[in-house]
């Protein structure tokens, strides 16, 4: 995610006002390290779930046609 930290979000998420949120972001420095676990944990079961939707259904929210 591309962007700068406002003061704001500097202040409730820590880190500091004006620097990008995620300097490494795409760039040679970006490693498997420097993820968030508790987040990745946390998260991983939505993402499966939208994973198999999407392989099963072919779109999230899309109606079943009738006998399917």
């Amino acid at each position: 995610m591309l962007g700068v930290k406002t003061p704001e979000q500097a202040a409730v998420y820590g880190g500091q006002a004006g620097q990008l949120f995620d300097p490494c972001y795409h760039q040679p420095c970006d490693r498997v390290g420097g993820l968030n676990r508790t987040a990745l944990a946390e998260n991983a079961p939505a993402m499966a779930w939208v994973l198999a939707a999407l392989a099963t259904d072919g779109a999230l929210g899309r109606s079943r046609p009738a006998g399917r």
